[in-house]
């Protein structure tokens, strides 16, 4: 399907449009001077069609012109596009306004709209043309993505600027460009009908086969993996067991499928009974202990305070006994009647008088009554002081104990962990040897795996050969 322009046409900001309009089915010819924007035809339809650069080369029309539109006709009906230039700044733009449309004439400025993007448009036109998917794959070894020819790859065929068709090493549009020239050798054979509307349908195949190639490869390498070089696997797995006690007092198989027949007995095997668990003691032991080794603390307090006591008694009833010796001296006078500002030695008058005899003697009284009140506390304070360093041996007696159970707590606990890690080891390897049977079931014929594997190279090469022979493969 092909499309034929009927017009061109550009606005400026004040609205006024100029336009060209061509006659369909006959060859149109543009003349004017120099300097008059011919050239700029061909930049101004190919942003049109959905070239995201804008290109349009500096002068009037790039100064002035804020929208470019032209009006096709195709097979099913006029197509009007029309594009915006870029916001400021910018070298690019995806706006497009595009409609179906039955008028013959170009929209008002105020008419024009931005309703869809350049991907969209492109899409459309590629779809309109009859351009039927395709894709093109590069070879192996190659690594440049696969493309697939669209609208914006006719391009290279549509114009030829006046410097193209004098340059004697260039021959089509923007061939000039890095990627140009590969890509027209990747979609030009579509356009000449060499690679037929079912060419995509071909790379699906193609996609497909190898797809199911590189499943079956990798089901052939994990069979392989599986058994290891000379049974090394099945052996390893064997060798586990063994250490592990689930097959104890066994000897090494002769070969693969006996050593899995013993591995599968592994499977028999159960944890012992559920090991006792500890009931939970030792906090509360730990709290106890940390009790009883306070209440000893406040024993220990108690009794060097009983002890203090008792020695400040023993100091005053040395001072008490030293202060009754020196009393006792009153005993060398004979009459007490003696007054006291007179000496009992001299009989002369004495300037300072001194304590009569009755007066020591009541202080002797006072003082033997203080040491008999404390002879009489003395015992007590002992039976106490004894009575609290039993209550300390028995609170030590306890800690004792505690202590020990919670040893044997502690011993409990280690000794359930270790058989448990036991358990858990067999159990892990029970797992391993489990999987390997599982796996072991799933490649039971390694024979026919490989021959899949044959088949599906072999219809890898039949769809390669369809998709990069220019004749095909029936």
């Amino acid at each position: 399907m092909s499309f034929q322009i009927l017009e061109i046409a550009i606005y400026n900001r004040q609205g006024d449009r100029r336009s060209i309009r061509f006659r369909p089915g006959t060859v149109n010819i543009v003349t004017g001077v120099a300097k008059t924007g011919k050239s700029a035809l061909i930049d101004i339809v190919d942003y049109c069609l959905g070239r995201s650069e804008y290109v349009v080369a500096h002068g009037v029309i790039r100064d002035t012109v804020i929208w470019y539109a032209i009006l096709l006709q195709s097979a099913n009906g006029r197509i009007l596009i029309a594009r915006p230039i870029p916001p400021e700044r910018q070298k690019t733009g995806t706006d497009v306004f595009f409609t179906p449309t039955a008028d013959d004439r170009m929209p008002d400025l105020a008419d024009l709209r931005a309703n869809s993007t350049v991907k969209a448009l492109t899409t459309f036109l590629t779809e309109t043309a009859g351009i039927t998917p395709n894709e093109h794959v590069p070879p192996e070894g190659q690594s440049r993505n696969p493309i697939r020819a669209s609208i914006d790859h006719t391009k290279f065929y549509l114009y030829q600027q006046q410097n193209r068709v004098s340059d004697k090493n260039l021959l089509f549009y923007r061939q000039e460009e890095p990627w140009a020239p590969q890509t027209i050798k990747d979609t030009m054979p579509y356009f000449l009908g060499a690679a037929g509307d079912d060419q995509l349908d071909k790379q699906l195949r193609l996609q497909r086969a190898r797809r199911d190639l590189k499943l079956l490869e990798r089901r052939l390498r994990e069979e392989e993996a599986i058994r290891g070089r000379d049974n090394s696997k099945v052996l390893s797995r064997y060798a586990e067991a063994r250490e592990a006690g689930i097959l104890p007092g066994a000897s090494q198989p002769a070969d693969f499928e006996t050593t899995v027949a013993e591995l599968r007995r592994c499977l028999k095997w159960r944890p012992s009974a559920a090991l006792a668990e500890p009931e939970g003691n030792l906090g509360r032991l730990t709290q106890q202990r940390d009790l009883l080794q306070e209440q000893l603390r406040q024993i220990k307090r108690e009794i060097e305070a009983a002890e203090a006591f008792g020695q400040n008694q023993a100091g005053f009833s040395r001072e008490v006994q030293e202060q009754v010796h020196r009393l006792t001296a009153i005993g060398l006078f004979g009459d007490r009647t003696v007054h006291a500002e007179t000496c009992p030695l001299c009989n002369q008058t004495l300037a300072t008088p001194v304590p009569t005899a009755d007066q020591i003697n009541s202080s002797l009284n006072h003082l033997e009554k203080q040491m008999e009140m404390v002879n009489r506390q003395r015992p007590r304070l002992d039976e106490y002081i004894n009575q609290k360093e039993a209550d300390a041996t028995e609170l030590r007696r306890q800690i004792g104990e505690t202590k020990a159970e919670i040893d044997a707590v502690v011993a409990q606990q280690e000794a359930v962990v270790s058989m448990r890690t036991e358990e858990a080891a067999r159990a892990r390897v029970i797992g391993r040897v489990s999987l390997f049977l599982e796996s072991v079931l799933k490649f039971d014929d390694r024979s026919d795996l490989s021959n899949e594997v044959n088949r599906a190279r072999y219809r890898v090469a039949v769809h390669r050969c369809c998709v990069f022979s220019t004749k095909g493969v029936a």
